[in-house]
């Protein structure tokens, strides 16, 4: 198949205007980034979406310099965020390549995000912190300045579980990093498929049907195993903690998946949903998100939503059988 020849089975492509003014606004966006934090932070949604764009539209090349346009933009107002922009626009051209080949939604998410996930764990090789040290201090001032006519034990409960947090956070960025450019990325070609003229690619299926490959199920006990025996901060430790960050982040969103099957079964209609949703979100959160993540990760054995055949999937480490996340159907 040469480059920018859709796949069988899908139409020819055409750039609608509006992603033709994006294309435009990517280095207006780069020269504003360095004085105008959130030019910044739409840079990072639309470096993919240009680029995943073009590349279905125009080719690979004409990608590469839509995005080479921004990056020299880029390159004078804030150097440093250089190597995030052009993963983002390497896994926009990477995504559509896959998903022109035929490839699922899901899978090309995964492979997509490979060149951010590699910058990012060399970032924290080279002792990377995104949390200075006065990120303390400024915890410290804001529970000053909004703690008053707190009772001296509750000021201090509020610290301690701040900085607990913080801890965390510090521990976590890496795989917190990769699970949000993952999330960026499905936004981004849901974004490129409305607004690129024909239908180049089939729609991802029912969010019910969302799965996750069992191996995820090793990378979890793994990433427990490494942070129950080895130091916190030492690298086996920091290893241990992002795996179950990233691994815990993909079975709550299996384990949400999971509820809207039922909710589907149900009948439940979406005003409830959306209640129901929300409201475990603001009042319940730390616990809905064990309970959902645990929902998730149990599915590999108990398989709540039938989606394996019988044989299938019944011992996730299994090498013989197919797992959950192997089962495509419903996902395409």
């Amino acid at each position: 198949m040469k480059s920018g020849e859709p796949a069988a089975g899908f139409r020819e492509a055409t750039l609608d205007p509006r992603l033709v003014g994006l294309g435009v606004a990517l280095p207006v966006l780069a020269l504003t980034a360095g004085v105008f934090t959130p030019a910044a932070a739409l840079l990072g949604l639309a470096a993919p979406v240009a680029a995943m764009a073009w590349a279905v539209a125009r080719g690979n090349v004409a990608a590469l310099a839509v995005a080479a346009i921004g990056a020299g933009a880029l390159a004078f107002t804030l150097p440093g965020a250089l190597p995030g922009y052009t993963a983002g626009a390497l896994a926009g051209i990477l995504y559509a390549r896959i998903r022109l080949g035929g490839g699922g939604a899901w899978s090309a998410v995964a492979w997509s995000s490979v060149p951010f996930a590699l910058w990012t764990v060399g970032l924290a090789a080279t002792g990377f912190d995104p949390f200075p040290v006065q990120a303390g201090n400024v915890l410290d001032s804001i529970w000053s300045e909004s703690g008053q006519g707190l009772s001296p034990e509750r000021m201090a409960e509020l610290r301690a579980s701040s900085e607990a947090a913080l801890e965390i956070a510090r521990r976590t960025w890496v795989a917190s990093e990769i699970v949000w450019f993952a999330a960026v990325l499905v936004i981004a070609a849901g974004v490129v498929r409305r607004s690129v003229r024909g239908a180049y690619w089939p729609a991802p299926g029912r969010f019910a049907r969302f799965d996750v490959p069992d191996l995820f199920v090793g990378l979890f006990i793994a990433g427990l195993a490494a942070m129950l025996l080895a130091p916190p901060d030492s690298p086996v430790g920091l290893a241990g903690w992002n795996l179950v960050l990233g691994a815990g982040m993909l079975f709550a969103v299996r384990g949400i998946a999971i509820q809207a099957y039922w909710m589907d079964l149900g009948r439940v209609r979406r005003p409830v949903r959306i209640a129901y949703f929300a409201a475990s979100a603001l009042l319940f959160l730390p616990v809905f998100i064990l309970v959902t993540a645990g929902l998730g990760l149990f599915d590999a054995w108990f398989d709540f939503r039938r989606q394996r055949g019988e044989g299938k999937g019944a011992n996730p480490f299994s090498v013989f059988h197919q797992s959950s996340g192997d089962d495509q159907r419903g996902t395409e």
